[in-house]
């Protein structure tokens, strides 16, 4: 994906004499805040607001490479990095292609300061103003909504506590998904205080305790874990790849089986056993 991309402001409250330099600066500063903000994280930092560290401003820095007219659209474009060092290796790239592949909504890959800072830019234009933006090679550009509106339209948001598989664990990203009954997939959202159990329960069967959405057809769409356990197995479907790969498997011995002190009749105990089932 090319480094440019743009910045849009349309709507009838864009009338002949344009907007403010104030509402249009603050959406192109929302929009290199959210930036700065994903480079840090990026980076293994806690993502904060604030004067960030120069690593940050280096590898997260826009240029305003032009204005068009009709609406008011900024093309940007990603400067090129000057640090050399730890944080040389692309992070810039890496976040604004994370960006990109935002859905616009608050329940998203995206760590939950980025999130913030990008609906701040719609709570700072008038109501008449609608924000999107984009790359400029590809069609798709993502409207930036207010926190209400998209609470509104994202289903009800909801404690969660299930139990199920621990699968596909993406660290850099801080992504999961449970498996659960029928194939049923849930998408899952931790912090950086979760990697260390994240990483222990991988592939085990735990329980997860935090709170997410449900969408129109009463199906999760993502939870944000706050708590993860390792729970035993009892009634769950038999797991072969867990069987196979237990530590401590439960061995059979012969010679450790209780056997019946008086006399037993089969017969007599299978005629039992037959009728107990016309019952």
């Amino acid at each position: 994906m090319e480094n440019r991309f743009a910045v849009a402001l349309e709507g009838p409250g864009i009338g002949p004499d344009g907007v403010s330099v104030d509402e249009f600066f603050a959406a192109v500063k929302g929009v290199q805040d959210a930036m700065r903000l994903m480079v840090q994280h990026l980076g293994g930092h806690e993502a904060r607001r604030g004067q960030p560290p120069k690593w940050v401003r280096d590898q997260s820095n826009l240029r305003l490479t032009g204005i068009r007219k009709g609406s008011i659209i900024a093309e940007l474009a990603l400067g090129s990095p000057q640090t050399e060092g730890p944080y040389s290796e692309g992070l810039g790239v890496q976040a604004l292609n994370s960006l990109l592949a935002w859905d616009g909504d608050e329940d998203s890959n995206l760590p939950r300061e980025v999130t913030d800072r990008l609906f701040a830019i719609r709570a700072r234009l008038p109501s008449s103003v609608r924000a999107w933006y984009g790359a400029t090679d590809q069609p798709r550009m993502i409207e930036i909504r207010r926190r209400k509106e998209r609470k509104e339209q994202g289903g009800r948001k909801t404690d969660a506590q299930l139990r199920g598989w621990l699968k596909e664990v993406n660290w850099d990203k801080r992504t999961a998904q449970l498996h659960r009954y029928g194939d049923e997939r849930v998408r899952l959202r931790f912090d950086a205080s979760l990697d260390d159990e994240m990483r222990r329960l991988a592939t085990q069967h735990v329980e997860i305790k935090g709170y997410g959405r449900f969408n129109a057809k009463d199906k999760w769409v993502r939870v944000q874990v706050e708590k993860i356990d390792s729970v035993s197995l009892v009634g769950e479907p038999f797991d072969l790849e867990g069987f196979l790969n237990d530590p401590n498997p439960k061995i059979f011995r012969s010679d450790e089986i209780v056997r019946a002190s008086e006399p037993f009749d089969v017969d007599e105990f299978n005629r039992v056993i037959r009728e107990g089932r016309d019952v």
